[in-house]
């Protein structure tokens, strides 16, 4: 039996369907529709289920309708349009089509299973398509080898997919994914044939779709190359030039702080060399002071012991000691007051030290008593010299008629003798004076 060569759909020729033949099932939702393909001849199927004769090869259906196989030009047939079928109670099968006819044996059929080849028949940003473009984002069609281009800023891609070219089978479905984003099949139901991303990284992707039935998936998947390009601040070169900014940066922060840390080293050194020079001056000066008397200027007890302390064993036989006390001292300070006890003080001091010559030391000794080392040959006649002085300088206004003179004790230093018993002698030979007059120098017999 053959069914007029008219292009019609399962759904529409089910009603007039021949008594006695299986039909598909009449559960609701599973009615198998095979589109605008012409179906020529329907022969039953040993076991259950039909052949049917169409315009695009030899098509085994199960009882519900599901394809179950197909045979072409490729799988065996001589002829890809299928006008007539005549089925053998063994159960091979006559095929007529426009190349003559041919004697089929089921088990070839069922080999050739059905293996649906989906496409992507669409694709949309924001919901608007997109045409091929060589030029454009879709450079061409995705069955031809097309690669989507987007920017990082077309967030919204929906990409349509179908099976085209065969009747769907009942519990068509299809799944999914985009490789380099997310590596899981995402199943949808026939009649939800799309995908949609939205804000997908910047790289490099590939979108997979692959449909199958209730009982398998095909083995063959529908591709399409999908790159989205990164905003100028993460290419490659923008971030190369941020790595040069920043090193640049700290390589100028670098220099600068190592400026800054120089100068601050050449600071802190000069004020550590002007601490220490001040320091040094100050130590200097408190050890002056602690040598000086602070009235007179002239070195004191502790600093005329220093100086002449190392030189005490060379000065045998060649220096002396001149121990001179200023004459009634005591009577002046109590006539006058302290202030002009201390300017007789001063000006004695001057005299005493404008009379000594180079290795010479004149020190106040303490009170109004002066210790004097005079070297040379000489030193009995500059000792002489001393008191003159004080004497010939006449008295000061501030003391009216009181005449200022000195008394002193004149001792050689002697080999083997102490500097303590060269004071001794001198303080002894002073009090001698004292005794005798004032105003004079005693000498040593």
């Amino acid at each position: 039996m053959t069914l007029p060569m008219e292009r019609c759909g399962w759904a529409r020729r089910r009603a007039d369907w021949p008594a006695g033949r299986p039909r598909p099932s009449d559960r609701p939702g599973s009615e198998p529709t095979f589109g605008d393909i012409g179906i020529n001849a329907i022969q039953a199927r040993a076991g259950g289920g039909l052949w049917l004769g169409s315009n695009t090869g030899l098509l085994a259906v199960d009882a519900q309708g599901r394809v179950l196989a197909r045979m072409g030009v490729g799988t065996g047939l001589e002829s890809e349009v299928v006008t007539a079928l005549l089925g053998e109670e063994g159960g091979d099968l006559w095929v007529g089509g426009a190349s003559g006819v041919q004697r089929i044996e089921p088990g070839m059929a069922s080999v050739a299973r059905q293996d649906a080849a989906p496409v992507i028949s669409g694709v949309r940003l924001f919901n608007r398509p997109l045409h091929p473009d060589p030029e454009g984002a879709l450079t061409a069609s995705p069955t031809h080898g097309g690669a989507l281009r987007l920017r990082y800023d077309q967030d919204m891609l929906t990409l349509d997919f179908a099976l085209p070219g065969l009747p769907q089978p009942v519990g068509l479905r299809y799944r999914y994914r985009l490789q380099g984003f997310a590596g899981d099949w995402v199943e949808v139901a026939a009649d939800e044939p799309r995908a949609v991303y939205t804000r997908l990284p910047p790289g490099d992707y590939r979108f997979q779709v692959q449909a199958g039935d209730a009982g398998r998936w095909s083995d063959r998947i529908a591709e399409l190359p999908v790159s989205v390009s990164p905003p100028w601040w993460m290419t490659w070169w923008a971030r190369a030039l941020l790595v040069l900014a920043i090193m640049a940066v700290l390589a100028s922060w670098y220099r600068w702080r190592t400026v800054q840390l120089r100068r601050q080293s050449q600071v802190l050194e000069q004020t550590v060399l002007e601490r220490t020079a001040a320091l040094r001056e100050a130590n200097q000066a408190l050890q002056a002071s602690a040598r000086t008397d602070a009235l007179t200027g002239l070195a004191n007890r502790r600093g005329f012991q220093d100086a002449v302390g190392p030189r005490w064993t060379a000065l045998t036989g060649n220096a002396a000691l001149l121990l001179a006390d200023i004459d009634h001292f005591k009577a002046i300070n109590d006539a006058f007051g302290h202030d002009i006890g201390d300017a007789v003080l001063v000006d004695v001091g001057k005299l005493l030290d404008a009379v000594a010559r180079d290795g010479d030391l004149v020190a106040r000794w303490g009170g109004e008593e002066f210790l004097c080392l005079l070297v040379g040959t000489d030193a009995r006649a500059r000792a002489e010299e001393m008191r003159a002085a004080v004497s010939a300088a006449g008295p000061r206004a501030a003391l009216g008629a009181t005449r200022v003179s000195i008394t002193a004790g004149y001792a050689a230093i002697r080999a083997g003798e102490s500097f303590q018993e060269a004071v001794r002698r001198a303080d002894a030979l002073l009090y001698v004076g004292k005794r005798g007059g004032r105003n004079r120098v005693v000498f040593e017999d």
